[in-house]
């Protein structure tokens, strides 16, 4: 007896048969006059018939012999787990569904914001055909459907722990001495820094290790994607590690000698502070593939990489220097081209007739400089600063472009005295002009103040609900300042939360999607996602935002003290709907589609929306918001997550740390 399988089309009721008996290969096989279809077949794309008419149309012709465009607006139909189960059905079956252009048309049409669809669009832009060939595109839509199928269903695939090692050597920047209280009973409102960075971008982790055979502290560099790791040349003997970040390719380490050279007091010694930068990149440069696509088997065999971490410069944080005590405090931020430091410090006159002493010091890195000020203590060999001003080119190293105390921030509305609410420090992601060769865009300070906040730092007059602020003011010039807020209202209101709308007239101007990305993740746009579900307070999110996937750890401690079945959400969003244009998430377009004086790229056939997935579509956005449906972790991860109140990561991996202090990786 002969099995079926149906699949509607517009115009075609296509038929899959297995002939055991007749043919020793399965084919697919399509028929012009077919049966009866079931009643709804746009519900039931498997539908099983007990046997075929004893009549064959001479019109029966293998399915994979149809046009492409043709066979792939059939396959467009199924779903993605159904593709992957045709696969099974024959070695035809499986030899076409694991095409190339194929595969690149599913991808294209199921997973266009993935990081592996953005890829394949820009190879395509580029024209980059060798690495389109290269590329095994049947293995990237199998790891794609396996990532979406737990993100989907909030379970991770896989998950590791990597062993910090704990060195009295790292004596991170002490928070704000500010909690939230509420009836007696006290919950953590600011956590200290975590001892690790990681980079979404390149998919590095940077955590200290005790190096093999001595209790010695070393830094390494992990490649999520692979695995490998790579020894960091930084040493740490006679240092204490403050903080360190990973961002815009550059790794930064913030220390301080360990002994004091200069008495503050009779119990406090100031510390001489550095900054110690490092470029971080992949090599060799020309790997364009990232580390993200599988090769091709029949390709030959593709080059390895690896991970490259060189010294770029070093500079002093602090012209007297910080005492090592919980009492002095400084945010700072950077990019690829600057870096921003806060520093807040008490006074410690014994009267104190003053306010703390406030400033903030912006540096241009600039090209690297071998010169080490922490290797030069008086500074013999240090380049001399009116030499590098009268040279007609910038010199290279770090020069301060800008440096603000007390006055000069207060009268741009940052000044807090006494009662500081600065969460993170902020920079524009581009803050250079390549024709004006100077510093533009600016620096933002995050603040917040909640309605519960307690301790020595929290303000006198609390909000009523939940208070967040934006204040951005340029590098250079004097103004004029941003600032935006949320929640400082009287009104029990909020913002909106998502995707703020676009003009329909930006859509012809600008990218949708790109246009939608720059407003949401631009750090001059208050931290809102803090209090999304208010009473809720948001504690950390991760927003890949070129993927819409948004992970989010959130608790309300005050509902946890009324009711036991009141609990912390680990959820995710964004993965059950694809907000992207038709016109934008397609491979390739008509030359009558592009714009004047734009180059033809290569075009592949792209397979048809179906109205049933765009009503889907539709339905997920009313029901679950902007961002799609709310999905939620298992309730036993909260506890071995939120051990620093801080996660990162993006569609791919979700990276915190445990209770243990241990690094947790969960793939996807």
């Amino acid at each position: 007896m002969a099995s079926w399988i149906t699949v509607p089309s517009r115009r075609l009721y296509c038929k899959f048969k297995r002939h055991a008996k007749h043919h020793q290969q399965d084919q697919l096989i399509l028929s012009s006059k077919p049966s009866k279809p079931p009643s709804r077949p746009q519900d039931n794309l498997f539908h099983p018939l007990s046997s075929r008419s004893s009549s064959s149309s001479s019109l029966d012709m293998p399915l994979t012999n149809l046009p492409y465009t043709v066979f792939s607006e059939i396959v467009s139909y199924l779903s993605v787990t159904d593709v992957l189960i045709c696969k099974r059905i024959s070695t035809d079956i499986s030899k076409v569904l694991n095409g190339s252009e194929l595969s690149i048309s599913l991808i294209s049409l199921h997973y266009p914001r993935s990081l592996e669809g953005r890829t394949l669009r820009r190879y395509i832009q580029n024209e980059d055909n060798d690495a389109l060939d290269a590329v095994d595109w049947a293995a990237v839509f199998a790891v794609l459907a396996r990532r979406y199928v737990h993100l989907e269903s909030a379970t991770p695939w896989r998950k590791e722990e990597v062993k910090v090692f704990n060195s009295p050597a790292l004596r991170g920047v002490t928070p704000w001495n500010k909690f939230l209280r509420m009836n007696q009973s006290t919950s953590m409102f600011h956590y200290w820094d975590p001892v690790w960075t990681y980079s979404p971008a390149q998919g590095v982790l940077v955590y200290p290790a005790e190096d093999d055979g001595n209790s010695r502290l070393v830094y390494r560099l992990r490649d999520s994607g692979t695995g490998m790791e790579f020894t960091v040349p930084f040493e740490t003997v006679g240092k204490v590690i403050r903080r360190i970040r990973l961002s815009h390719g550059i790794l930064i380490f913030e220390w301080c000698e360990e002994r004091g050279y200069l008495s503050l007091n009779e119990r406090e010694t100031a510390h001489r502070h550095f900054i110690t930068a490092y470029d971080v990149c992949r090599t060799p440069p020309g790997c364009s593939w990232a580390g993200i696509m599988p090769a091709r088997s029949d390709h030959g065999r593709r080059q390895t990489s690896s991970w490259s971490v060189t010294f770029r410069s070093e500079w002093k944080m602090h012209s007297v220097g910080l005492p090592l005590s919980h009492r002095d405090r400084f945010f700072s931020t950077h990019n690829r081209t600057h870096y921003a430091v806060y520093i807040w410090q008490p006074t410690r006159s014994p009267w104190a007739e003053h306010g703390p002493l406030q400033q903030l010091i912006i540096w241009e890195i600039g090209d690297p400089l071998a010169y080490r000020p922490s290797l030069d203590p008086s500074g013999t060999t240090a380049p001399d600063p009116a030499a590098a001003a009268a040279a007609p080119a910038p010199a290279p190293g770090p020069r301060i472009i800008q440096r603000l105390v007390n006055q000069e921030l207060s009268n741009r509305g940052i000044l807090r005295r006494n009662s500081p609410c600065l969460r993170a420090l902020a920079l524009d992601d581009d803050t250079w002009d390549a024709a004006t060769q100077s510093a533009c865009g600016h620096v933002f300070f995050h603040e917040e103040e909640h309605h519960w906040s307690a301790g020595p730092h929290s303000s006198e007059h609390t909000p009523r609900q939940h208070h967040v602020l934006s204040t951005g003011m340029p590098l250079l010039s004097d103004g004029p300042v941003w600032a935006d807020e949320c929640g400082g209202s009287n009104r029990l209101q909020f913002c909106r939360i998502g995707p703020r709308k676009i003009h329909k007239r930006d859509r012809i101007a600008f990218n949708l999607i790109q246009t939608s990305i720059e407003m949401e993740t631009w750090p001059g746009r208050a931290p809102c996602w803090r209090h999304d579900d208010f009473p809720f307070l948001t504690l950390s999110a991760v927003y890949d935002a070129e993927a819409g996937v948004r992970f989010s750890a959130r608790r309300c401690f005050m509902m946890e003290l009324l009711s036991v079945h009141t609990k912390p959400q680990l959820c995710v969003k964004g993965v059950d709907v694809a907000l992207v244009d038709d016109s934008s998430s397609s491979s390739g377009g008509s030359s009558s589609e592009r714009e004047p004086g734009q180059p033809s790229h290569r075009t592949l056939p792209r397979p048809l929306d179906s109205a049933k997935t765009k009503r889907r579509r539709r339905r997920t956005r009313s029901l679950g918001g902007p961002y799609g449906k709310e999905l939620h972790f298992k309730d036993s991860l909260w506890d071995d997550m939120m051990g620093k109140g801080y996660m990162c990561g993006d569609e791919r991996w979700l990276v915190w740390e445990n209770r243990n202090g241990d690094v947790t990786i969960l793939s996807f």
